[in-house]
């Protein structure tokens, strides 16, 4: 799929990048300023946006920036905006740009730094309370654009908490009218499920999903895969050479992350239930396996496990099948991969000797206040005993996806434009589903899809839009 010369050289030039100070980050996305002047000639608005208030959950990073000047010059103003960041990939600079462009403070999320506090409630609750801010001012008309359903399973929570919350949005006189949308594969799966469908029909509103759009799955899942493994082997530098590695999971990331490992010369073993992809496993010099192993013996000790699955793919059950001083790296997005809220909750449980947090920079007091900068991103280090010994073992990057570390990119600017101008052309066709009364999940127009990609690829070939630092 990706034998390309496009792609190669895309990411040669990738891997040959250097990453631009804070100070001269450029606020251009290209593709998206090329999609607006083609979509104008077509006889789209201009400033599609007027009217609307915008909640953006989304990754803080610079190409942000280049999205919200887009927003501002089609129509949404910045005291219309409101924010909830993605914690583990926020970078400070950004959120300073946003305040400087005119986003009021007052009407973004608080910062959760505490790597301890159980990822998924503590970003629900974090939407939760920003959704009850827009329910009290409401907007006439409000924009979602999320990643990984935040908004739905923010409304699902706070009518489980008896709060009256989905009335306020709808088509009804005096109503928040709502339209979203949805980048993820994560959040994909939940919209399609029917607590979130009977949410659309209750609010009336329009959901377009980027997550299956073919420039997405066929452009960005090959960058992000090499984002991986570049941050993995940067891991790797600082830690003892691994003798016994396993991956989880065989997609496009886990490819990327194998071939990474193979240039290391690392025995690497690979759980892929599809055995379908045992040739291309073996074809990397990597051992398939359609589960992991039940049992520990000497072939199954692993000092270095990577998780590219997207879903629960280590359980705490399997810490026998850890070395001493083994690393877990995850390279899926949120907090799903090792389920590190059991492996914390367990770690606090004083009825549970075998599993015991040591990180020397957690202490009590940072775990009382819950606001430590860049706490995030530190190595969360547990010892346990089995029945065999008692030893260490690390989640990198607190269990998070290690590609995060709160660079101001995760990926240049030339590679996830594609997705920037997705995000754009769904929040255009969702707010035009809205006034024709469309209701429900839809996936993104053919026609947009096919320009982002085609002229993505163009613009990969264009050098020159890689000169920005």
């Amino acid at each position: 799929m990706y034998d390309h010369p496009t792609f190669d050289r895309a990411l040669k030039l990738y891997r040959e990048w250097q990453l631009p100070s804070e100070a001269n980050y450029p606020r251009k996305l290209p593709l998206l300023n090329s999609f607006r002047s083609d979509r104008q000639m077509r006889g789209r608005s201009r400033r599609p946006f007027e009217g609307y208030s915008v909640l953006l959950i989304q990754h803080h990073l610079g190409p942000m920036l280049g999205r919200m000047e887009v927003l501002f010059d089609a129509g949404v103003k910045p005291e219309n905006c409101w924010f909830v960041d993605i914690p583990y990939s926020t970078n400070g600079h950004v959120w300073h740009e946003l305040r400087a462009m005119g986003c009021p403070l007052s009407q973004a999320a608080g910062p959760m730094n505490n790597p301890l506090r159980i990822y998924n409630d503590s970003q629900l609750a974090r939407v939760s309370d920003i959704i009850q801010a827009i329910a009290e001012a409401a907007p006439e008309k409000l924009l979602v654009i999320d990643d990984g359903a935040y908004f739905l399973r923010a409304l699902s929570h706070l009518q489980d908490g008896d709060r009256d919350i989905t009335h306020q949005f709808g088509t009804d006189a005096g109503q928040t009218r709502v339209a979203v949308v949805e980048q993820t594969t994560r959040g994909h799966r939940f919209v399609s499920s029917d607590t979130a469908q009977v949410l659309l029909d209750e609010i009336q509103a329009p959901l377009v999903s980027v997550a299956r759009a073919f420039t997405k799955t066929r452009l960005e899942g090959v960058f992000i895969g090499e984002a991986v493994a570049k941050s993995l082997v940067a891991t790797l530098e600082k830690a003892p050479t691994p003798e016994n590695v396993i991956v989880l999971g065989f997609g496009v990331v886990g490819r990327a992350t194998v071939a990474a490992l193979k240039d290391l010369g690392l025995r690497t073993s690979v759980v892929e239930p599809d055995t379908l992809k045992d040739e291309m496993i073996i074809a990397t010099g990597a051992t398939p396996l359609a589960r992991l192993p039940s049992t520990r013996r000497e072939s199954h000790i692993f000092d270095l496990v990577v998780g590219c699955t997207g879903y629960g793919s280590l359980a705490l059950s399997h810490r026998n099948l850890l070395a001493d001083g083994a690393h877990l790296v995850s390279a899926s997005s949120a907090a799903v991969e090792f389920n590190r809220a059991r492996f914390i909750e367990r770690a606090n449980d004083d009825d549970f000797q075998s599993l015991q947090l040591t990180s020397p920079m957690l202490s009590e007091a940072m775990r009382e206040t819950g606001d430590i900068t860049g706490a995030i991103h530190e190595p969360l280090t547990f010892s346990a005993t089995s029945e065999f010994d008692r030893f260490d073992f690390t989640f990198v990057n607190a269990g998070f996806p290690v590609n995060f570390t709160g660079q101001i990119e995760s990926l240049p600017m030339p590679l996830i434009q594609p997705t920037h101008g997705l995000l754009y052309a769904a929040s255009v066709e969702a707010m035009e589903r809205l006034d024709k009364g469309n209701i429900g999940i839809h996936d993104l127009n053919e026609d947009d899809d096919i320009w982002l990609f085609v002229e993505g690829m163009r613009e990969l070939d264009d050098e020159t839009i890689w000169a920005y630092s």
